[in-house]
């Protein structure tokens, strides 16, 4: 077989989509997965039975809207709604829906509402907070790591001070 010749091997029952699949971080899939229940789960008590991707993009940035005002997590901080969403984006994309939920103008109100309701945890004081650490400094250069509320690690490198880099994140 030609391709053999050349280093590659014809493995004929392993198809594309099941490794990409495989190499999906698994923490991401699961989150995902629970995103998603809380959002059918939340159409299930507004009387929607359609499945997500049958929903047209009017209904479903009308409902995602409403979902995103009202959703409450204990200690919910701002990051928490941009996970939300960006699980609701991985699903409708794995099933091909015709739009994007973080992109496309169908859905500018879903964005409004997210940028509303963030606004408004940043006011009662629920931040993604970021504590800097300088690691070093350069003349034009500083290098900090980071540690979110979330406790997710950061490295940040900047021509910032440690105040401007704490203001603006």
């Amino acid at each position: 077989m030609l391709f053999q010749n050349h280093g590659f091997k014809v493995c004929r029952h392993y198809s594309v989509q099941q490794f990409i699949e495989d190499q999906e971080n698994e923490n991401t899939r699961k989150k995902t997965q629970q995103n998603v229940a809380l959002l059918k789960e939340f159409l299930t008590l507004r009387n929607e039975s359609r499945l997500i991707i049958e929903i047209f993009p009017k209904k479903l940035n009308a409902d995602i809207d409403e979902f995103i005002i009202t959703v409450r997590k204990k200690d919910s901080k701002e990051g928490f709604l941009r996970s939300l969403m960006a699980s609701f984006e991985r699903y409708l994309k794995k099933k091909n829906y015709r739009f994007s939920i973080m992109k496309d103008a169908e859905f500018e109100q879903a964005h409004k509402a997210l940028q509303s309701k963030q606004k408004d945890l940043k006011q009662k004081g629920k931040r993604n907070n970021l504590t800097l650490h300088l690691l070093s400094r350069t003349r034009s250069t500083s290098v900090f790591v980071g540690l979110r509320s979330t406790g997710m690690c950061v490295g940040v490198t900047s021509n910032y001070s440690k105040l401007q880099m704490e203001r603006n994140f």
